[in-house]
């Protein structure tokens, strides 16, 4: 059974960045994707949060492994692999 979501809020998030990682174990090839929307949206497990892109639901499709947000023009280097 697929899980039932809700919209019940958007929002603009304009200047936001979903942040993935499209690298190997050892090296990472981090890519950004503008957000649309901030979503409130409401499930099962609660009302959550989620950034929305123009083709996704930021980190819940395999678009290389999703590692967060940033602000546009913030460094990446907290994500990039040590």
């Amino acid at each position: 059974m697929v899980a039932q979501r809700r919209i019940t809020q958007i929002i603009a998030a304009e200047g936001w960045l979903a942040v993935y990682d499209h690298g190997s174990q050892d090296v990472s090839d981090i890519r950004t994707r503008p957000l649309v929307c901030w979503a409130l949206v409401e499930d099962a497990g609660g009302t959550h949060v989620i950034g929305m892109d123009a083709d996704l639901v930021a980190g819940h499709k395999e678009t290389g492994k999703f590692l967060g947000f940033c602000r546009e023009g913030e460094s990446l280097s907290r994500f990039q692999k040590t």
